[in-house]
């Protein structure tokens, strides 16, 4: 006679929620690993209904290891606001997310990319439940919709945004932009520079706002202001957009000529180094640029960009501590931290001592035809 096995009868979440009387939703999150939130006594019945029922969701045996693997929460999801795609190179969040790695690495937590700000916000309200359900945290990066973070802070798993601040609804890490434009203004300054311009980026998140009026704020405090025809924003913050923007500045015909440019990040000013290097302006010689930035963007080619930030990786490390600490206190309640990081000043090729008048100018006759 063949032999047989023990193995039970597969049953639907949906017949569970059923015969248990209470949502699929919390089926769903008990069977995806969620107990925060939810008494003992419910995990309990529903697990040993699941297992007595033959549940398994694809590719788990949980009928051989029922206590196990819900306890296990072994991933960390993260949130790209839009309209940042994971192809974006170079970027300020691709460093936080290495800092998030290595952070997690250690006790064998992972990232897993959720999807972008905009795939979430239409995302069936049950499918990211599930989505959601099981994870050890939720990091979000960069500014997004408050209904998309009401939305995640629904579910009671430790959230944190990254360069946006949510009050009231969950802990944020941000960078010292006031810190960052005194640096960056302060050592302009003190190489003699007086007359300044803007290339601002993203000039529809707050971002955008608070680095202009820090660069503002430190501009009073030595005596000087920008000039309105020496104020550029765009909508994105990429290499064209510096481009474009340094070449309105530099080629308009009224007004003076500024020595030095501060940029919304390295992004921004590396595309107006490249106008600058296409028509042998001399970028920390004839002119000088700095931006808000610690990616690799400021390092990777010549000129090298001096640049003040927060170092992002150090902001993945620390949502990573918040969303350990929030589970090793979970009886503390819902205390929510604004972090700001300290930034630092990395003097490089791209700035340097401002020149006379007479030279501020000549780079324009000595321009080429393109």
């Amino acid at each position: 006679m063949a032999s047989t096995t023990n193995k039970p009868k597969r049953i639907s979440q949906s017949q569970m929620a059923k015969d248990l009387d209470v949502s699929q939703a919390l089926i769903s999150m008990v069977l995806n690993g969620r107990e925060r939130g939810i008494t003992k006594e419910t995990v309990t019945r529903i697990w040993d209904y699941a297992t007595k029922h033959g549940y398994q969701p694809r590719g788990m045996q949980i009928y051989l290891n029922r206590h196990k693997q819900p306890a296990q929460l072994k991933n960390v999801g993260y949130i790209l606001r839009s309209p940042l795609k994971l192809t974006n190179n170079s970027t300020f969040f691709s460093h936080v997310n290495q800092g998030l790695y290595e952070a997690l690495r250690e006790d064998g937590t992972k990232t897993l990319f959720l999807g972008g700000e905009d795939d979430l916000s239409m995302e069936d309200p049950q499918r990211l439940t599930q989505s959601c359900s099981g994870l050890k945290g939720i990091v979000i990066l960069g500014e997004v919709a408050e209904e998309l973070v009401l939305k995640l802070a629904s579910f009671q798993i430790p959230l944190v945004s990254i360069s946006a601040s949510c009050h009231g609804l969950c802990h944020s890490i941000l960078p010292n932009d006031i810190q960052s434009a005194s640096q960056m203004v302060d050592h302009l300054v003190d190489l003699g520079h007086r007359e300044f311009a803007w290339i601002g980026g993203n000039q529809n998140l707050a971002r955008s706002d608070i680095r202009r009026n820090a660069i503002e704020m430190v501009l009073r405090r030595h005596k000087f202001s920008l000039d309105p025809s020496n104020i550029l924003s765009t909508d994105s913050a990429d290499r064209q957009d510096g481009y474009r923007s340094i070449q309105s500045i530099w080629e308009k015909k009224e007004g003076p000529k500024p020595t030095a440019l501060v940029c919304y990040n390295g992004l921004i000013a590396r595309g107006a180094i490249d106008y600058m290097l296409e028509h042998r302006i001399r970028a920390g010689k004839d002119f000088s640029v700095v931006a808000f930035d610690a990616t690799r963007i400021c390092q990777e080619s010549h000129p090298t960009i001096t640049a003040s930030s927060s170092i992002p990786e150090d902001m993945g490390r620390e949502a990573v501590r918040l969303i350990i600490e929030e589970h090793a206190h979970p009886e503390e309640g819902k205390v929510f931290c604004d972090l700001t990081l300290p930034a630092t000043l990395h003097i490089r090729e791209s700035s340097g001592p401002a020149p006379s008048l007479a030279s501020a100018s000549a780079p324009a006759s000595r321009s080429v035809a393109k």
